[in-house]
């Protein structure tokens, strides 16, 4: 996807430790700065709790 910040920051956090079994997602947004298209909030939120339970719980089901 043109303009994807998603396999650099999988990259990231990969090298931190953090998310060793996660693909990299991307969110589509309008334009250069968005706002985000509509369902992709609830997308991000999902991802973060799926990063956050990495740095509680270790690896939880990946997104797609």
């Amino acid at each position: 996807m043109p303009g994807s910040a998603a396999h650099k920051i999988a990259r990231t956090l990969t090298h931190k430790g953090l998310a060793q079994a996660q693909e990299p997602i991307s969110f589509r947004v309008e334009g250069k700065a968005g706002p985000l298209f509509d369902g992709e909030l609830a997308r991000a939120r999902q991802w973060g709790d799926v990063l956050g339970s990495l740095l509680s719980d270790g690896p939880a089901q990946p997104i797609g």
